[in-house]
């Protein structure tokens, strides 16, 4: 099963279960696949991108401080990180 195959099926899976809130971290090689497999396949907008390094140079990325801040969450959303995909109500660092 390729990488693109994975993040796919994880993010039909995150679907099928109702969560439909996702947040990229971090936004490398599997990050950018998955945001465009979220946008081009599925039609779906994520809620953030959480990168240290690029946050620097792009306002529309977040840094992980963001998280690290961000004790709990209201929604159930999906956490895309590398090829593993983390699905939880609450994202504490």
């Amino acid at each position: 099963m390729t990488d693109y195959q994975k993040i796919r099926d994880a993010i039909e899976q995150s679907l099928n279960q109702k969560k439909s809130s996702f947040i990229i971290y971090p936004y490398g090689e599997y990050g950018v696949l998955a945001k465009r497999i979220l946008n081009d396949s599925f039609g779906i907008v994520e809620d953030y991108v959480v990168d240290n390094r690029l946050s620097q140079y792009n306002s529309s990325i977040r840094n992980l401080d963001f998280l690290r801040n961000w004790t709990a969450v209201s929604i159930p959303f999906c956490l895309l990180v590398r090829i593993r995909i983390y699905m939880t109500r609450r994202y504490n660092l």
